[in-house]
């Protein structure tokens, strides 16, 4: 049985608000204000984000109390500065903090006809957001205004199933927030107790080392990246489907999947390179990419946990390559370095450029100096990491498996295709 559903303009349903037009000389780098911008937008999950893309994000200046927004208020852009943005909406994580600016709408419910936690949902959904992109102004950034934003039409369901929906949907976005919330919790840690274990030398006499200009323990080896790094395996993107030799099915891990892991694209390559699968405490590194922002040199370390959580062997693309440690005992060590380096704009020093395609200089920046500890000291630090990574890799997996039930139920749910009793 499906749910009677009623057509509105969401004018009917919802009050719209343009924010303030903030002037730039009273941007700043600190402050008790943070103005909201369209990088507050994580659209591909439809939640509110951290601005880490700026640092003068404070507020310095006059601020009327209508546009200092509260905990709870529905927020949606009116800039699209990233494809597929408009019809976005976010939450506000805390009251008397965040400046609704005027490429930001506030979305006000009028309760009698529209449940906040469905409204969330409703305004994000498809509909509404084919709508909006009709409807947007057709400028190099396209925009769209309160106005169309009220002109948009819906189909919603009474105010006691609004309310079901608009729980059961919040309920597992709420779950996986606490699962990325842990991840987060769990990556600074393993952080920190590098920073610790190797940047600070905690626990180690130090002497100063000429060749790195810093202090470091007597007993840990100066020499070349290279040095404990056995080989590099290129990447393959073989064929879409099986054709003559091309039959061994991969799963391949692009630049753009390091960082998330999943929906890998399947492939077909030959047989004869399986050599160039990925194995336990491989390094996948970026090789082509970035932008003038980014760096390449992305990458990410290749566990047991993470290698069992794909049904297909996996192999990275043309534009990755997998470095093999001479000793596994040294991945998470040389892992997190690398990691360091990258988060340090370091690797835009190793980039070249062929055909307006940024490429790493992998076999240059192996050719770099830095410091190796002592076999003991590593093997203690990968007791305390190697936990939390595992950790990680069953949080990220619960996530995708909410993320999928929510995207199945939330198209069903919004458009009355499926009972709440």
């Amino acid at each position: 049985m499906t749910v009677e559903m009623k057509k509105y303009k969401l004018g009917d349903l919802i009050d719209v608000s343009r924010g303030k037009s903030l002037a730039g000389e009273f941007y700043a780098t600190s402050g008790n204000l943070v103005r909201l911008t369209m990088g507050n937008f994580d659209y591909i999950n439809n939640c509110f984000k951290q601005n880490t893309s700026k640092d003068n994000l404070f507020f310095s200046g006059e601020v009327e109390e209508k546009f200092i927004l509260n905990a709870g208020d529905i927020i949606t852009p009116l800039t699209e500065q990233t494809p597929g943005l408009l019809g976005s909406t976010a939450r506000i994580p805390e009251s008397g903090k965040y400046i609704q600016s005027q490429d930001v709408a506030l979305v006000r419910c009028k309760k009698d006809k529209l449940d906040d936690g469905f409204a969330y949902y409703l305004i994000s959904s498809e509909s509404v957001k084919k709508q909006l992109g009709a409807a947007a102004q057709q400028t190099k950034i396209r925009h769209t205004s309160p106005d169309k934003i009220k002109d948009c039409t819906v189909y919603i369901p009474e105010i006691s199933i609004q309310r079901k929906i608009g729980n059961i949907l919040s309920t597992l976005d709420k779950r996986i927030e606490n699962l990325r919330a842990q991840n987060r919790v769990l990556e600074q840690t393993a952080k920190t107790i590098y920073d610790y274990t190797f940047l600070q030398c905690a626990g180690h006499q130090t002497t100063y080392n000429k060749t790195l200009n810093r202090n470091i323990p007597t007993n840990w080896e100066v020499c070349t990246i290279g040095n404990y790094i056995k080989e590099n395996k290129g990447g393959d993107w073989g064929k879409e489907n099986p054709e003559k030799n091309y039959n061994l099915q991969v799963s391949c891990i692009r630049g753009a999947d390091i960082d998330k892991m999943t929906d890998l694209p399947m492939r077909y390559i030959l047989a004869k390179n399986s050599s160039k699968l990925l194995q336990e405490f491989d390094l996948v590194v970026e090789i082509s990419g970035g932008s003038p922002t980014q760096s390449t040199g992305r990458s990410r370390l290749m566990t047991k946990e993470l290698l069992e959580m794909f049904d297909n062997k996996l192999i990275c693309s043309n534009f990755c390559q997998a470095v093999t440690m001479k000793n596994p005992q040294y991945a998470y060590y040389i892992s997190f370095m690398w990691k360091m380096f990258y988060d340090n704009g370091i690797f835009f020093n190793f980039e070249g450029k062929t055909s307006g395609i940024k490429n790493f200089q992998l076999d240059q920046f192996v050719d770099t100096m830095w410091f190796f500890p002592d076999l003991k000291t590593v093997e203690k630090f990968n007791a305390q990491v190697a936990p939390l990574i595992k950790k990680q890799l069953f949080n990220a997996k619960q996530i995708e498996a909410l993320t999928t039930q929510r995207n199945t139920l939330l198209p069903l749910l919004m458009t009355g295709q499926i009972t709440i009793k």
